[in-house]
């Protein structure tokens, strides 16, 4: 089959109506809100997840816990908790998604102590319960060029935050000229990484799949909820023919836990996930791709 595609399927653990900073551009027009999270429906929505990704996945996926300043533990209390042993015992791992937007106002993914300081309380609060993150995502995807030494320090060995070719000011996102497969950080530059370079922060990013073409979420990502099924092919397309001429490739799939009520999203993650191991493709989760490409090898 070639060089493969590593990929690493991350589900973003949001709530319905999440939207602090901008209009959300996929779901629903919800404005600028935080949201008023509704536990059942939660619940109900990672009952849906874990099923999903038992039988699609084998259970590997990278769960990306939710944490805002006005919802600060939400999804780090019971009864959530035990959502996330299961997704371990089925052979997931745990990220950290501290959202640190303030509506209409800007995000504070810029400030490094500020965000050391909610990640390290956050990381305190899982362990005190026997949970280990070993994962970050940022919020919308910002960049914050002095956190991978952060993310190391506190043993997040593992960044979902970067997305190749994609630029939004608003939100302190600019992916643009990062590579579109995975690496290791270099220090003082969270957007370079990929083959060659040389682990200086040890933390590796996975960046979401892309195709190279633009940076629209709705054309060029492995976005679940934002491309329809034919375009995520096309886009993984694109990503097996650069396997063919650069190498193994290290990306992310995104899908989101508020679409799970949705049978059209959860059906897509699954459609997609057959076409791929069909094709190249090989599941991991974080520390297996970081593994797999640290000692430069593959896996069946």
């Amino acid at each position: 089959m070639g060089n493969p595609v590593y990929v690493s399927y991350l589900i973003d653990c949001n709530w319905h109506g999440f939207s602090p900073l901008k209009p959300s551009s996929v779901f629903a027009d919800v404005g600028y809100t935080v949201g008023t999270p509704e536990k059942t429906r939660i619940l109900e929505d990672i009952n849906t997840a874990l099923g999903l990704v038992e039988r699609s996945l084998g259970g590997k996926c990278n769960w990306s816990i939710l944490s805002h300043p006005d919802q600060r533990y939400l999804l780090y209390r019971e009864p959530f908790l035990d959502c996330w042993r299961e997704a371990v015992r089925q052979g997931g791992e745990l990220s950290l998604h501290p959202h640190e937007d303030i509506p209409r106002e800007g995000s504070r993914i810029k400030e490094t102590g500020y965000m050391r300081a909610v990640l390290e309380d956050l990381k305190n609060v899982m362990a005190r319960e026997g949970l280990s993150p070993n994962s970050f995502r940022s919020g919308y995807f910002g960049r914050n060029d002095e956190l991978p030494a952060v993310l190391a320090e506190l043993g997040l060995a593992v960044d979902f935050s970067s997305a190749p070719g994609y630029k939004e000011p608003s939100v302190e996102a600019d992916w643009v000229g990062a590579p579109p497969s995975g690496g290791f950080i270099r220090a003082g530059d969270a957007a370079s990484y990929g083959p060659g370079d040389v682990d200086e922060a040890g933390v590796f990013m996975i960046p979401l799949g892309w195709d190279g073409a633009g940076g629209t979420f709705t054309e060029n990502y492995l976005f679940n909820e934002a491309a329809e099924l034919d375009t995520l092919l096309s886009v993984y397309a694109a990503i097996r023919r650069r396997a063919e001429t650069e190498g193994p490739q290290f990306v992310q799939y995104l899908f989101h836990l508020s679409a799970m009520n949705e049978p059209r999203f959860t059906e897509r993650v699954a459609d997609f996930v057959g076409h791929l191991v069909q094709n190249g493709g090989v599941i991991v989760t974080g520390s297996e791709a970081s593994e797999v490409f640290r000692k430069g090898s593959r896996v069946g």
